[in-house]
């Protein structure tokens, strides 16, 4: 998550002050109205770009500086007409942002366990679909590759012993999927698959070479 910091004092109009205590009241009356969720839902952010934080379930409320991007983690703990009040948490500062989403950019989080894997074997993992543009390190020359964001961390043998048991292992918070199916961008989705090591300038991380894949809870 970013938080964008506006360093120009800004002068309001009357109507400034008016549409703010607007929002205000709309929040009050959501929070009272509200259907709570005990415990509190996980979501994930998919679909592209930013998404703004809201005052109050209202389009007018929206928070220029406070948003989440795909692949971020909340907690829902009301909704109300299509919207959810979210708590999220910015994993480096240790901050907790509070506001209102509308919903359906939030998809539930796929409860995996952590995958400790070798590279010769099937593996099944979780995360969100991105579409990026590489760029080749000697030519300089762009192309597409295919990024699975995942939900949570591999864990890899290391590469120079694919197929042997041992305790040196490698992170992997990103695979990079060949030929996956163009409809599943900005989705969450569910991979099953082996892990490959990159081998080509065009291979930005670790490979996975699907065998199976659909939308997460399906």
């Amino acid at each position: 998550m970013k938080i964008l910091f506006v360093a120009t004092l800004v002068l309001h109009s009357n109507t400034a002050f008016a549409q703010s205590d607007s929002c205000d009241e709309m929040a009050a009356k959501a929070d009272i109205g509200a259907s709570k969720m005990s415990p509190p839902a996980n979501k994930v952010v998919v679909g592209q770009g930013r998404l703004h934080f809201h005052t109050a379930p209202a389009t007018s409320c929206q928070s220029k500086d406070v948003f989440v991007i795909p692949g971020d983690l909340l907690k829902v703990t009301a909704e109300s007409l299509g919207w959810y009040a979210v708590s999220y948490t910015n994993p480096k500062s240790g901050k907790v942002f509070n506001g209102w989403l509308k919903s359906e950019r939030l998809e539930p989080v796929v409860q995996q366990t952590k995958v400790v894997a070798k590279w010769c074997e099937e593996i099944t993992v979780s995360g969100t679909l991105e579409k990026r543009t590489g760029i080749h390190p000697f030519n300089g020359s762009k192309f597409p590759v295919h990024v699975l964001r995942l939900q949570q961390p591999l864990e890899l043998l290391a590469p120079n012993k694919p197929c042997e048991d041992g305790e040196e292992r490698i992170t992997v918070k990103e695979l990079q999927l060949i030929n996956p199916e163009a409809t599943y961008v900005n989705k969450l989705i569910t991979v099953t698959g082996m892990p490959v090591i990159p081998w080509t300038a065009y291979h930005l991380h670790t490979l996975l070479d699907v065998l199976r894949i659909k939308e997460a809870g399906l």
